[in-house]
């Protein structure tokens, strides 16, 4: 037997609730309740229904990357949600041995774990590969909660919401301890296509992409 001597990051950024994402570009002065004044207000309201709306769409295919970084080391975890069945391919940092010798260490020191699991009414079934622990079905799917006044510094260009937020509970309708968030969201008239939300939790920087997909090809 062996025992873990590191956690594996991208699970535990999923549990506290993201490639890293082009920079948040700066926007007007906050309104008290986080949003902005007037039409710019109304706008933002506008645009949050929707997205509210997009969210909750059926989507032929999610995929999701979580990277998070702690103390220099980079862990990655992409899961890739098609119908029911979601694969997975997770990095986790390497196991040593028992005894503290270390001689049958890999050269490299992190390890990929991959697989496939089946999802039924938002449980996960059954597992194919190693036995791991996956985000909730409303995880893999991007279920956020978009509110205007949750936003700070909002910017709206091209179809394209840039911003602050002020609650990461509230986004992810989930007690959650993240800090220094800030959102992405890309979308079309019909459907979202990309979600980026990057934060602290409290022992890494995470980064979580969403890319959303009307076809399964």
């Amino acid at each position: 037997m062996k025992k873990i001597v590191a956690i594996l990051l991208s699970l535990m950024a999923i549990s506290c609730l993201l490639t890293a994402c082009t920079p948040i570009p700066p926007g007007g002065e906050p309104s008290p309740d986080g949003g902005s004044d007037g039409e710019d207000a109304r706008d933002l309201k506008v645009v949050c229904d929707r997205l509210n709306t997009l969210s909750a769409m059926k989507y032929k295919k999610i995929h999701l990357t979580v990277t998070t970084v702690a103390d220099d080391i980079e862990l990655t975890a992409s899961y890739i949600l098609t119908g029911d069945i979601v694969t997975y391919s997770i990095q986790q940092l390497n196991l040593l041995p028992e005894d503290g010798l270390q001689t049958d260490i890999p050269a490299d020191y992190k390890t990929v774990i991959s697989g496939s699991a089946k999802i039924e009414n938002g449980t996960v079934t059954q597992i194919d590969g190693e036995s791991v622990s996956l985000p909730s079905y409303s995880q893999l799917i991007g279920a956020f909660r978009f509110s205007e006044k949750n936003l700070r510094n909002a910017v709206l260009e091209n179809e394209k919401l840039t911003a602050d937020i002020i609650s990461a509970s509230e986004l992810f309708g989930t007690v959650s301890k993240a800090t220094d968030m800030k959102l992405i969201a890309e979308y079309s008239p019909v459907a979202l296509t990309t979600l980026c939300v990057q934060y602290h939790s409290e022992k890494a920087e995470v980064s979580t992409v969403y890319q959303f997909f009307t076809s399964a090809d």
